[in-house]
């Protein structure tokens, strides 16, 4: 019998291939109603951490430098308070062998792979970074900070102007929040920034500043904190209009009860179902079941 390779019939199989595949079978790992065991996941099928090093560190991965950016703690510190502005430096991935840090998730990819019997690979890259960040911040951090696109750009034409490094802006985001935060801590604490996507392979700030005026983004100096997505971008007058704005981690834990029951289609919740969402999400038994009740969830 003919296997049938319409997209259709592949995404309905899609959890036996990866099965297959991935020689794991996830199942096992389901709680009932929506949870989900990572731990014991991890403890049967992961690598320790020992495990990892030593596989990164045999394919050329970790180690990378810190560097300290002198200048640009200079320039935190002309704007901080008396005794504040942290030591910033930076984790340079781009000395890991294929010059960005996602060669430590590569390389433990491909030793598994290669574990498995595989004679290849295939990646494809799916632009989901930041939904992913969004969500990891909502499990495990108190607290997530944003940053606006023109201060973005700004910290990238300063580092390349104080410091002589031309990165980003795709490598940026976190050393412009970095810029205010360290103007908030005291000058004996160091603030290490390891960018997910401090590589040299960043697409240069001018042609996407290009591609923004043409198509009617208006771009401008002032205050940032008038930027309107869409509509305009705004570089900071001043580097002390550059800030690290805290995210609303009360809507993005709404969102994720939200999600929960929309993806699984739930009518109603167990003990369990409430202690996985309080955990996940790090919030309390009153707000995750006032969130499942108030969307008309029953819990048994």
């Amino acid at each position: 019998m003919k296997l049938d390779k319409s997209y259709e019939a592949i995404n309905a199989r899609k959890n036996e291939i990866i099965k297959n595949a991935m020689q794991i079978d996830y199942d096992k790992f389901e709680l009932p109603g929506i949870g989900f065991d990572y731990e014991k996941m991890m403890r049967e099928v992961g690598y320790t951490i020992e495990e990892m090093q030593k596989i990164q560190l045999d394919h050329g991965v970790g180690n990378t430098p810190l560097i300290e950016l002198r200048n640009l703690t200079a320039l935190a510190r002309k704007y901080a308070p008396d005794g504040k502005g942290a030591k910033i430096l930076i984790k340079d991935e781009a000395a890991n062998a294929s010059g960005s840090f996602k060669a430590r998730r590569a390389s433990i990819a491909v030793h598994h792979a290669k574990k498995l019997g595989y004679k290849g690979v295939i990646a494809a890259t799916s632009g989901n970074y930041g939904a992913a960040v969004a969500s990891q911040a909502a499990m495990n951090m108190d607290k997530l900070v944003t940053i606006k696109q023109g201060e973005l750009f700004y910290i990238t034409q300063a580092l390349a102007i104080l410091e002589g490094y031309e990165r980003g802006p795709a490598g940026n985001t976190s050393l412009t929040a970095a810029f205010s935060i360290a103007q908030q801590m005291n000058r004996d604490q160091l603030l290490v920034v390891q960018e997910t996507e401090y590589t040299s392979a960043g697409k240069h700030p001018m042609p996407q500043l290009t591609f923004a005026k043409t198509n009617g983004i208006e771009v401008m100096f002032g205050n940032p904190e008038d930027e309107i997505p869409g509509k305009n971008l705004i570089f900071p007058s001043e580097p002390s209009l550059i800030k690290a704005r805290e995210y609303d981690m009360t809507h993005a834990r709404k969102s994720y009860i939200k999600n929960c029951i929309n993806n699984y289609g739930i009518t109603k919740a167990t003990e369990a179902d409430v202690d996985y969402i309080m955990d996940e999400i790090k919030a309390d038994r009153e707000f995750v079941v006032a969130e499942l009740e108030g969307k008309g969830i029953a819990i048994e």
